[in-house]
């Protein structure tokens, strides 16, 4: 019930007309409803009692204009409806969307939170709208319920005793079967999810390139496919076979308990003379309405309780309390005069420790360079510092100070990363560049820094700044290629600016040439500000001021370029395997 009237809130507050207006439907309906169970009672007591034409016609006119107000009334509450749904696709999705914005990042590595995440963004609203349509029916079935059972207490109170036993044999078999529903559909949604996942991946454009390079590929998607929908349809079988026999078990009793056994007794009644045509036509009425509206009442009562449960994935999204993430408290910082990781320790939710100890420093001005092996923990130790995770042991410090007592905004808007794989947006180039839209665009500083990245001539010629990214939206729209997406996201990266600069391997796709030109660039445009970029190719580093190397979430060797090389530790060892490469001499 709480989890219901928490989605009522949403409902009011997106459209007051629209509830008021379901809630005088319910009324006019009962209204109607009620006099149609009288009305045939009413007619045959008039011809019986010798009532006048006036009084016959105005039972007639009266039960038509009922049904005409109701009739004129529909379109009106269906339009409002209508508006009702969009109003809470907007309101509730939105919520939802400002709650993903602040979540911490830590959540979204929790697969139940994000199981979660994912059903309510799939039937927030959907849910809100069902609670008060399951609502007004059982509102409605009560007291036309009501209305039928006060005519069976007037005519033949046994009757009231045979509704009760028909709707309580018929509320146990109902109730098992919503619970049924429920686990069932708990139960089927991550094989759901797995079957569209691996189907949407097979006819993915991405995936067609790998699978024609990669012929076993194809046969593990699409075996991994066929496992996750055969486990889904097996689950689907044998649900639809127990709600088979659901079903079998409450038709059986309602034909025994709302027809043989009522409608034995009346006829005995009417024949022994206990009870008159008029009473019989308003008893079956009355009978019937109150049956079958007291079993949609006991129908629409699991449905409004399935309804709370998904309710509950929405209201313990929007009550999560992130830890990080939309913190406005703190200290507000300027300038990055110097970044510390002080014996810093880390592990990944529910993972080994990914950092170890780790520390190092670098000043304003300089270029830190992080390499290592994939995994080291190079990515991990940046996530830290932009404070998408809080370390275990250990701190990260700027300007001397804790990044705990700096507010997230702030911290943000001082260091800019790029990292290797970034999402693009189908969204106009000049939007892109500078994640904004209208007079919020800086369009000349878009145009600086594409010209920095060897952009600005290859957009100009495809349509401008203006023009949409992808073909995604619109068949004109600019299509790059992968080194071009990385020379867009650092493009990206100079027009924000900040204080401290952070590359994760942002040249992996690039041709040595352009990656030469890109870093001298962002060097020149960075003089008076601290670099620190994560790179496989150690020629991007050998100009660093200092270099660490992380091997298993360690710090194993720290130094300049010279200096490492003439410990000829591991630095000097993945340097030269890199240089033999290039062949004797390059300048790698």
């Amino acid at each position: 019930m709480k989890n219901t009237l928490y989605m009522l809130r949403f409902v009011w507050r997106a459209d007051k007309t629209a509830v008021l207006t379901e809630i005088a439907s319910v009324l006019l309906s009962t209204l109607q409803n009620t006099y149609s169970i009288l009305i045939y009672k009413l007619l045959i007591d008039g011809l019986t009692d010798g009532r006048s034409l006036a009084y016959m016609l105005g039972v007639v006119l009266l039960y038509a204009l009922l049904q005409t107000v109701n009739y004129l009334f529909l379109p009106v509450s269906n339009k409002l409806s209508s508006r009702l749904r969009m109003r809470l696709e907007k309101d509730m999705h939105g919520l939802l969307l400002a709650k993903a914005a602040v979540t911490d990042a830590e959540k979204f590595d929790d697969p139940e939170y994000y199981d979660a995440l994912s059903k309510a963004a799939a039937n927030s609203s959907e849910c809100a709208y069902s609670v008060l349509e399951n609502l007004k029916q059982i509102a409605s079935s009560a007291l036309y319920s009501a209305a039928g059972v006060a005519v069976l207490a007037a005519l033949s109170p046994i009757f009231i005793a045979l509704c009760a036993v028909s709707v309580a044999v018929d509320l146990l078999i109902r109730g098992s079967l919503a619970k049924q529903r429920f686990a069932y559909s708990e139960e089927i949604a991550p094989l759901a999810r797995r079957s569209e996942y691996f189907k949407g991946l097979l006819f993915s454009r991405a995936t067609a390139y790998d699978v024609k390079q990669y012929r076993g590929i194809g046969t593990l998607l699409l075996s991994k496919y066929s496992d996750a929908l055969t486990k889904k349809q097996k689950l689907e079988s044998e649900f639809q076979t127990k709600n088979m026999l659901g079903s079998i078990k409450s038709l059986v009793s309602a034909a025994a308990l709302s027809t043989l056994v009522p409608y034995t007794y009346l006829a005995w009644r009417l024949f022994a003379g206990a009870v008159s045509i008029a009473d019989m036509t308003a008893l079956i009425s009355a009978f019937q309405t109150a049956l079958s509206m007291i079993t949609n009442t006991t129908n629409f009562l699991p449905e409004l309780k399935t309804a709370g449960m998904y309710a509950a994935h929405f209201r313990a999204i929007l009550e999560y309390e992130p830890k990080i993430e939309g913190k406005a408290e703190g200290l507000t910082l300027g300038a990055v005069d110097s970044v510390e990781f002080r014996n810093v320790t880390f592990a990944y939710p529910d993972g080994e420790n990914v950092l170890r100890g780790v520390s190092f420093t670098v000043a304003r001005g300089e270029k830190l360079a992080l390499v290592g092996v994939n995994g080291a923990g190079k990515t991990t130790i940046v996530k830290l510092l932009m404070r998408f995770y809080d370390p275990d042991a250990g701190a990260v410090l700027i300007n001397g100070r804790d990044l705990r007592e700096y507010n997230v905004a702030s911290l943000r808007a001082a260091v800019t990363t790029v990292f290797q794989e970034f999402p693009s947006y189908s969204v106009p180039i000049d939007e892109f560049v500078a994640c904004a839209e209208g007079e919020a665009v800086d369009t000349a500083r878009v145009a600086d820094a594409l010209r920095r990245v060897g952009l600005y001539e290859k957009v100009m010629e495809s349509g401008g700044l203006h023009a949409e990214y992808s073909k995604f939206f619109d068949e004109n729209g600019v299509v790059f290629s992968g080194g071009q997406l990385q020379k867009l996201a650092i493009a990206r990266m100079l027009y924000k600016g900040g204080d401290l600069l952070i590359m994760d391997e942002p040249s992996s796709a690039l041709d040595p040439e352009s990656e030469y030109e890109i870093n001298r660039d962002i060097a020149g445009a960075a003089r008076d500000k601290t670099i620190i970029l994560i790179s496989h190719r150690l020629s991007a580093t050998r100009d660093a001021d200092k270099i660490v190397l992380i091997e298993d979430g360690e710090v194993r060797e720290t130094g300049g370029h010279a200096a490492l090389i003439a410990q000829s530790g591991r630095y000097a060892h993945l340097f030269r395997l890199q240089a033999g490469g290039y062949g004797e001499g390059s300048a790698v």
